[in-house]
């Protein structure tokens, strides 16, 4: 297991130490949840950001125009009916 040394304010380190409290778990299982969390969402929005540019390079785009159709028919759709 590595070991990783980091520096926080004061602050932030008395609410991770009550954070962990109300969890009966200690400071340092909250940062390696906290961190688990972090990387999964990363990796995620990594891979989105790569089947974008996939995309863009594959020429699969749309022009602005035709985009704000689109994204102004899904607003309108969401939009609850007026009585």
């Amino acid at each position: 297991m590595a070991r990783i040394t980091i520096d926080i304010p004061d602050e932030l380190a008395a609410q991770l130490a009550s954070a962990a409290a109300m969890r009966g778990q200690t400071p340092e299982a909250v940062m390696e949840t906290a961190l688990l969390l972090f990387t999964e969402q990363a990796a995620g929005f990594d891979a989105f950001l790569a089947e974008g540019v996939a995309d863009a390079a594959a020429g699969r785009v749309l022009a602005w125009e035709e985009l704000r159709g689109e994204l102004a028919a899904l607003i309108a759709q969401a939009k609850p009916a007026k009585a």
